[in-house]
């Protein structure tokens, strides 16, 4: 009478043990300008939602504590390899926006990223609140509801390989950070170093030119008119983007439930 509610209770709480860790760290729902309260909530709705339909993997065969901590530990760690994944993309769209925001002067101007509360460029900012509504627009935030659901198709309670395999794909996956930003920066930054180099040209031929004075304003301007004429690319190559972004979080689930 005493082992089906505490297998119950078991199971709820690593259902709500996972769930936590990803909510936490995914984008729009793991803001840091988020209530606690609210994440609390959107956790136990959740945990409420998939709780009937999960499976259990390895099935507490005591009540020790110990066990329950270290099944409660495992599944907290799942959380965060998804939730660490579907925030890679995002890191990315921002390191585009810092290296475009160095090259263009602004590299003093900073704001605080209301996710990570970290002081990014001025540049970065934009490229992250636009990547987010268009993000938004794509319907990103049900399909991040969708994969927590997932993991617990692929992956049992108690469950999870952390092979080799996945080590592979995270390492991967965090490389990939410096590809989307380059891919997102590539424009704007090409541009700005041919400026430079004509700033360059410009010192040897003619010495007694303040080219420092010249060049701030219009390595600035020069990178805002770029900007303006690239913005209209940017919900194609983001799109693109968050098609392999969400087929790599898919291919973590199934490599976790392997």
């Amino acid at each position: 009478m005493f082992q089906v509610p505490y297998i119950e209770f078991s199971k709820a709480l690593l259902v709500f043990a996972r769930m936590s860790a990803m909510v936490f760290l995914l984008p729009i729902y793991g803001f840091r300008t988020v209530p606690v309260q609210l994440k609390a909530a959107i956790c136990v709705l959740l945990t409420i939602i998939v709780f009937p339909v999960v499976r259990m993997d390895f099935v507490p065969q005591s009540n020790q504590p110990a066990e329950l901590l270290i099944l409660l530990t495992r599944e907290v760690i799942i959380g965060l390899i998804i939730g660490f994944s579907a925030t890679i993309l995002f890191y990315g769209i921002q390191m585009a926006g810092q290296i475009v925001g160095i090259q263009m002067g602004y590299g003093i101007v900073n704001v605080v990223d209301p996710m990570s509360e970290v002081q990014i460029s001025l540049i970065g900012q934009l490229n992250y609140l636009l990547a987010l509504l268009i993000f938004l627009c794509l319907d990103g935030h049900h399909f991040l509801i969708r994969a927590l659901v997932l993991s617990y198709d692929h992956i049992g309670l108690g469950g999870g390989a952390f092979s080799g395999a996945l080590v592979q794909k995270m390492t991967i996956l965090t490389g990939s950070i410096f590809d989307i930003a380059l891919r997102i920066a590539a424009p704007i930054f090409v541009t700005l170093f041919v400026t430079d180099v004509a700033l360059g040209f410009i010192a040897r031929v003619a010495p007694q030119m303040n080219v420092f004075i010249i060049g701030f304003p219009l390595k600035i301007g020069v990178g805002l008119l770029v900007i303006t004429l690239v913005v209209s690319y940017f919900p194609y190559i983001f799109g693109k983007l968050v098609d392999i972004y969400q087929a790599d979080i898919v291919e973590i689930v199934r490599i976790l439930g392997k």
